[in-house]
């Protein structure tokens, strides 16, 4: 019964494409494959208009500048060293932390030297796991733990923010309705999920469109209608509505909204805005049925497996306690 499951889902009988076209047939279906991926990673000329980072104010001085090149000194590396934890796991070489520091006498030159020369444009050498950590990202500027891509993404991110926060002092710029007392917000951003806020005049609207298509030109990336939604109020008008989603080329989303995980709603907590948590853990238990799993083993998956599934969610919220009995039921 297992080998037959397996074999099951191992065979492919029939896909869709992105017209939604059912396609069967095994050469068909390897022609689609290739031909979505090749779609997806096709690289779209986009023409970039750069006038637009002007605006941007400098707050890297020259100082800042100089002092971020600046090549270490063997002070500095063994400063930075001596703050590794000596208990660290050891690189590919065997060493640890500790064996650097207790040596650090004999072998400072040569890591000074190694230092020095992925300053001036070396690759990094594989001398264990020590240079990584002499090198860290924040002593180069950078933001601790975050890739350089990561950090040209969050300027890019910066750029569009900036742009929206700059709708708030346009006089022709409604905005998204506030008590008189409250914040003036326009968005939220996290990682690579933004939510903007705004009213439902299409004055407003226009505007919106016009910043997400320089960010574009700007980054070269590409804001997808088909991965975006549009949410209104409960009250909205049906004009509206059909008017706003036409302008956006966005499909309309019903609340509660999901934003980095989490439900977002007005009103009362419901059950069913949990209902997408309950069902992955159901779906889970649903796919070890074809398992032959010992008492003890079932027992294993259910405290760290499926126990560990809904504790993002928790760290942040705390659903019904009717969503905890469907938990506990489905573990059951």
């Amino acid at each position: 019964m297992v080998i037959k499951e397996r074999r099951r889902k191992l065979n492919i009988h029939n896909i869709s494409d992105n017209k939604g076209n059912n396609i069967e047939g095994y050469q068909s279906i390897a022609d689609a494959v290739i031909n979505h991926f090749e779609e997806l990673f096709k690289d779209e000329e986009i023409r970039g208009r750069f006038r637009i980072l002007d605006k941007v104010p400098q707050v890297v001085t020259e100082d800042m500048n100089t002092m971020v090149i600046v090549r270490p000194t063997a002070q500095e590396v063994t400063n930075a060293i001596n703050n590794i934890k000596p208990n660290s796991a050891p690189g590919p070489d065997g060493f640890g932390t500790k064996f650097f520091q207790t040596c650090i006498d004999i072998i400072l030159l040569d890591i000074h030297n190694v230092v020095l020369e992925f300053f001036d444009g070396a690759h990094v050498p594989r001398i264990g796991k020590i240079l990584p950590d002499i090198i860290s990202p924040n002593q180069s500027g950078f933001i601790q733990g975050r890739s350089i891509t990561d950090n040209v993404l969050l300027a890019q991110e910066l750029l569009l923010s900036i742009m929206l926060n700059k709708l708030i002092v346009d006089d022709n710029y409604s905005g998204y309705y506030r008590p008189k007392k409250g914040p003036s917000i326009t968005h939220l951003a996290f990682a690579d999920d933004i939510i903007i806020f705004t009213s439902g005049k299409p004055s407003d609207i226009r505007k919106i469109l016009k910043l997400t298509t320089i960010y574009e030109n700007v980054s070269g990336q590409l804001i997808k209608e088909n991965k975006s939604c549009v949410a209104f109020a409960s009250k909205a008008n049906l004009k509206v509505i059909h008017r706003l989603t036409h302008l956006t080329k966005m499909n309309r989303k019903e609340w509660p909204l999901k934003y980095l995980g989490c439900p977002l709603f007005v009103g009362r907590m419901k059950i069913n805005y949990f209902s997408e948590m309950v069902n992955s853990i159901t779906s889970r238990i649903q796919s070890w049925h074809a398992k032959f799993l010992s008492k003890g083993g079932k027992i294993v998956l259910i405290k760290h497996v499926l126990s560990t599934m809904p504790v993002r969610l928790l760290a942040v919220m705390k659903p019904p306690k009717g969503t905890f009995e469907q938990i506990q039921g489905a573990m059951t």
